[in-house]
């Protein structure tokens, strides 16, 4: 048995019998086995000042794996003492189903896709778009697959940010979105000229709908 199916049911004798979740946060079985396993849970602008600060150590490495972990630390601190600010600006889109979904808190989100404890818990179907949890946004990426890639696009002098997005939704609806970020960023309340685009699998679907 894995250390998340453990952990999973020893948390979940203690897990309220009639627990479930509604439109508002609130206590679940997912929630109360989440105490013991949120590194899945932490917001990615969190996860990034904690590699630095070392804050969350133990959850982080948990969900990286100590050898990457520490490999993310050192990417982090040289990317926030080395780069150049000011650098061209690019979007990092993942590819389908690299979007965390979710409901979103101030530190730790209420994570349903990917986090293996809800999973475990079957709450999956949260996810429908029929009859599902309406508040469902897109949270972050799946940081495992895409934070290298942004501290390295960082370390190389780019401004860099993902751009994570519901990919339960279409394509094209997905590249209004996208494009009216763009538009944001490259409008004359901001000082950037262009935006660049490096886009994994459906992102590169979602980015080419945007300039359509």
């Amino acid at each position: 048995m894995t250390n998340v199916k453990k952990k999973a049911r020893r948390a979940s004798q203690t897990a309220p019998k009639s627990a479930t979740r509604s439109n508002s946060k609130h206590d679940s079985v997912s929630a109360v086995l989440k105490r013991t396993h949120s590194g899945y849970a932490l917001r990615d602008d969190v996860v990034e000042e904690a590699l630095i600060s070392g804050e969350y150590r133990d959850l982080l490495e948990t969900y990286f794996g100590e050898e990457v972990y520490e490999d993310l630390r050192s990417l982090a601190t040289r990317a926030r003492t080395e780069r150049t600010r000011g650098g061209p600006r690019v979007l990092v889109l993942p590819g389908i189903m690299g979007s965390k979904l979710g409901l979103a808190g101030r530190i730790f989100d209420d994570t349903i896709w990917v986090d293996p404890i809800e999973v475990i818990a079957g709450n999956l179907k949260l996810l429908s778009l029929d009859g599902g949890v309406a508040e469902i946004v897109p949270l972050g990426v799946l940081l495992t697959s895409y934070l290298k890639l942004k501290l390295r696009l960082k370390l190389a002098g780019f401004d860099a940010d993902f751009h994570p997005y519901d990919w339960r939704q279409s394509i094209p609806d997905l590249g209004r979105q996208l494009a009216e970020r763009i538009q944001h960023e490259t409008g004359k309340d901001n000082q950037q000229e262009d935006v660049y685009i490096v886009a994994h699998s459906m992102g590169g679907l979602v980015s080419r709908a945007a300039y359509q």
